[in-house]
């Protein structure tokens, strides 16, 4: 198994810093995007969930970064996670 080297070990700290001062949707994309770049993923899509105290999920927030709308609509009409 190999390690991270200290560039990508500082990319993770400045990301991790990132997150703790981010407070736009804008600011989130461009967090989202170098998460993206440092996992070399084509597509991605966060959700974030507050729950009730029976762990049902009260409220579901999703951002799609960049996946294709169309791929997006098809997950939700059938009621994919």
């Amino acid at each position: 198994m190999e390690g991270l080297s200290t560039s990508e070990l500082l990319a993770l700290l400045e990301i991790i810093s990132d997150c703790t001062q981010c407070a736009t949707i804008g600011r989130f994309l461009e967090i989202a995007a170098a998460v993206g770049d440092m996992l070399q993923a084509g597509n991605i899509v966060f959700l974030s969930s507050k729950f009730d105290f029976s762990s049902t999920p009260a409220s579901i927030h999703e951002i799609n970064v960049s996946y294709p709308v169309q791929w997006v609509d098809m997950y939700r009409a059938a009621n994919y996670v």
